[in-house]
């Protein structure tokens, strides 16, 4: 499992596998997954297969379906999500492989950021930069978040650097915090967008803005690594 996302009235979610594989929980309803159409993982000698694994997904814009997103860009839309185009349609885009996706506010664009902080839009949205020309030595992004209105975005990366565009107001960072044994995995915003909080390997959970801290994971022993989170 590499992804977890909320419905839009929090009561329920989504796990998303490497493989394309969807988990629904609560009223999270399932709209199909990448085994359901009969494609293989990327490492399967089975055809069809994915070109790369599937690294993210987000919900549409009104929740009834939900995006995923491959390592090499490809987006594979469920329900009413809208496909709206993907990295290996243009040609392919920069950046070393796609970390996330994220939807924009009219539920017709997306926007795809990659390992480095390029950001390649899709559809209506805006691209409003990325930190891809300030990116620090040996690190990699790890996760972005939308604003409220779907006008902006926060980059993180695994040092613990964020960084915004758009209306995305910044907060603070945990940068300076971060141990490399123990990068960040996950940033998420509060439902107003007043805030955000930031998670790392082991758990530990940092809040910023109005995003109020209720505890971490990293006092405890874990069988494997936090690789998401969600909030509102």
């Amino acid at each position: 499992v590499i992804g977890v996302a909320p419905t839009a009235d929090q009561g329920g979610y989504w796990l998303v596998a490497s493989d394309g594989g969807v988990f629904a929980f609560g009223d999270a309803s399932f709209y199909g997954s990448i085994p359901g159409l009969g494609i293989a993982p990327d490492d399967s000698p089975m055809h069809p297969s994915l070109n790369a694994p599937i690294v993210g997904m987000v919900p549409s814009h009104d929740g009834h379906g939900y995006f995923l997103v491959a390592n090499d860009g490809g987006v594979f839309a469920f329900g009413d999500a809208k496909f709206e185009g993907s990295c290996p349609g243009i040609g392919g885009c920069l950046g070393g492989g796609i970390a996330v996706v994220m939807t924009d506010g009219s539920g017709n664009g997306y926007w795809a950021v990659s390992y480095t902080g390029d950001v390649h839009a899709f559809g209506d949205a805006t691209n409003y930069g990325g930190p891809a020309s300030y990116l620090p030595y040996a690190t990699v992004v790890r996760s972005a978040d939308r604003t409220a209105s779907g006008n902006g975005y926060w980059v993180l990366f695994s040092d613990g650097e964020i960084y915004s565009y758009g209306d995305a107001v910044y907060l603070g960072s945990p940068f300076g915090q971060i141990e490399f044994s123990n990068p960040t995995s996950a940033i998420f915003a509060t439902s107003d967008g007043g805030g955000y909080w930031v998670t790392t390997f082991n758990g530990a959970v940092y809040a910023y803005g109005d995003a109020p801290y209720y505890g971490g994971m990293s006092a405890n022993q874990l069988n494997g690594l936090i690789v998401a989170a969600t909030g509102w």
